[in-house]
């Protein structure tokens, strides 16, 4: 309270600490709860209990947004320990990131009643707007509509001229499912609604603020009564950001009046979600009678994540574009970077580091054929093309650019730090040496979220195709490395959760549904999977710290199709990888 009272220094007054003096930031510090977490001890949210708690689950239409024409809920309400069975109304289409999808409520004194009695109700579900939605036409649509010249966003120099006086040009297209986000523990709620006209939430959320703020406007009250009590997340990856299923909570607890635990099912998390983007991208890429390359056009369609709250958010925004397309750092004198539309018809949501899976696939496995073609090692090529090393001012090249909300002259594109992460990483991964027949080893550089990380990954590959993640190595410049052994962990598990998206995950859209509904058809990594070891190197310097969770997983992907090249001649152009 003291320290409160005190006044505000100008920021002119403030003398930082020397790193010299640093205590605990760079040095690996323990984490408090580890030894709870290891012995289950710690809470997660499916863990709290608290008195006289209800168990709901809602049956929902396969399409989102959509309602229902009737229900019979007799069967079910016949279950012993069946306490109330509801419908709760459909958003519609496009419904925000924070309304319940909708449907019937079934709620029971235990989990497995309601599951027994959700089965046991009849429904006649409603078509919605999306019910001719199929993932997979809309990909090849989309692959269609980047083989012409779109919007484009980035312009540099003259394109035309430059591939028509190419000596080479390589043209390839990239595709890029729908992907889920999966976390271990699935959304969960729980909610009291109180005799006062105030709610408490207890709930693995990662933006306490708005689900209070979403709460609070579904049930009428004032933000202040509205309470969150946050838990650990249980893996979340971007999905347990969406306010809706704590929404959902909230709302069913203030009908029944009475505290209830909202349960999702595995089978509910992977049909209902917010689903990442399908994307596909045309580059192309002209090399003059020099060799050096003097043309770049990227092209990309995707459905923006604003679709799934708006009917006007027709195609890609500038921020998403700015995720690998229009921050593209290579000093190429002719560029062209152009989107397309494509519009949201399911729920579309930010999975751990957004549209930078897409693109940095595209991009990173792109100026691996240019190297070939160039005759160039990969990692010579990637020099050469950031060329002199420079602060790149997007501002100026990209009318209405967005660098993750951060100032440009606090966070500057520095294609120094990038070349030194490349640097670093040939070194520490002794890029180069030799390999045997069914192995290779593979690069990629990618700056996301603030972060620059340059990539090599060794894989082996056996006569069945089956494929084994030796080694990664990771150069990381996040400026001061406020954890070194928490940052290490984010890019093990990045490099973990890379392997699912790229060898695995895949989410199918048939009629509007999904077609996945579990682990056994919706893939993900297992530990045989998974890269035996993961080695991170830091650069040191004095920079302002940049994010460490999300820029691990964009260079992976291709530094794996890349290396999967090397090892067996071919080449990765669609994900998951099928050999």
């Amino acid at each position: 309270e003291k320290a409160s009272e005190q006044p505000i220094p100008e920021e002119s007054e403030i003398t930082l600490k020397s790193t010299k003096d640093f205590k605990y930031i760079t040095k690996k510090t323990a984490i408090y709860d580890l030894g709870d977490i290891v012995t289950g001890k710690a809470i997660y949210g499916l863990d709290v209990q608290i008195p006289n708690l209800k168990i709901a689950v809602v049956k929902r239409n396969p399409e989102a947004g959509a309602g229902l024409k009737s229900f019979n809920s007799e069967t079910a309400l016949k279950i012993e320990g069946v306490t109330k069975i509801f419908k709760m109304e459909a958003s519609g289409f496009p419904m925000g990131y924070d309304k319940p999808l909708g449907g019937i409520v079934v709620v029971a004194d235990n989990t497995w009643t309601a599951l027994k009695a959700r089965d046991a109700v009849e429904v006649v579900w409603d078509k919605g707007i999306n019910t001719a939605y199929d993932s997979n036409k809309f990909l090849l649509q989309m692959q269609q509509s980047v083989q012409k010249e779109g919007q484009i966003k980035r312009k540099q120099g003259n394109i035309d001229k430059a591939l028509k006086d190419a000596s080479k040009v390589i043209e390839t297209d990239f595709l890029v499912p729908h992907l889920a986000h999966s976390p271990m523990e699935t959304p969960c709620a729980i909610a009291r609604y109180n005799s006062d006209g105030s709610c408490e939430i207890w709930a693995p959320v990662q933006s306490p603020q708005w689900v209070q703020q979403a709460v609070s406007a579904a049930l009428g009250l004032e933000e202040t009564k509205v309470t969150i009590n946050v838990t650990l997340l249980g893996s979340a990856f971007g999905r347990k950001s969406k306010p809706d299923f704590v929404v959902e909570a909230a709302l069913i607890s203030k009908e029944l009046n009475a505290p209830i635990k909202l349960l999702w099912t595995r089978e509910d998390d992977i049909q209902h979600d917010f689903y990442h983007s399908n994307c596909a991208q045309h580059l192309k890429v002209g090399i003059g009678k020099d060799n050096k390359v003097n043309a770049w056009v990227h092209r990309t369609a995707f459905p923006s994540i604003g679709g799934t709250a708006s009917a006007e958010a027709k195609g890609p925004s500038m921020d998403e574009l700015c995720m690998g397309v229009l921050d593209m750092p290579f000093e190429i004198e002719n560029i062209s970077c152009e989107s397309q539309d494509a519009k949201a018809q399911i729920r579309i949501g930010w999975l751990r580091s957004v549209h930078n899976i897409n693109h940095a696939f595209a991009v990173g496995t792109m100026v691996d054929q240019v190297a070939a073609a160039r005759q160039m090692d990969p990692i010579d090529n990637i020099l050469d093309l950031l060329g002199t090393d420079r602060k790149i001012d997007f501002y100026g090249m990209v009318e209405g650019f967005n660098h993750y909300n951060e100032k440009l002259e606090d966070f500057p594109c520095d294609t120094q730090r990038l070349r030194k992460v490349v640097e670093l990483v040939k070194e520490k991964s002794e890029w180069g040496k030799s390999m045997p027949k069914g192995k290779g080893m593979g690069f990629a550089v990618y700056r996301s979220f603030l972060t620059y990380v340059a990539c090599v990954v060794e894989v082996e590959v056996d006569d069945q195709n089956n494929i084994k993640i030796p080694m990664v190595h990771y150069a990381v410049d996040c400026g001061v490395p406020v954890n070194p052994d928490r940052i290490k962990a984010q890019f093990e598990g990045g490099a973990a959760f890379g392997t699912s998206l790229a060898l695995k995950s895949e989410i199918n859209v048939q009629n509007g549904a999904v077609m996945e509904d579990n682990f056994n058809n919706y893939l993900v990594a297992r530990i045989t999977d998974a890269p035996i070891n993961t080695a991170v190197h830091f650069i040191e310097n004095e920079e302002k710290p940049a994010g460490v969770g999300e820029p691990p997983v964009p260079p992976f992907i291709p530094a794996l199709c890349n290396a999967i090249y090397v090892a067996t001649g071919k080449r990765i152009t669609r994900l998951p990888i099928k050999l």
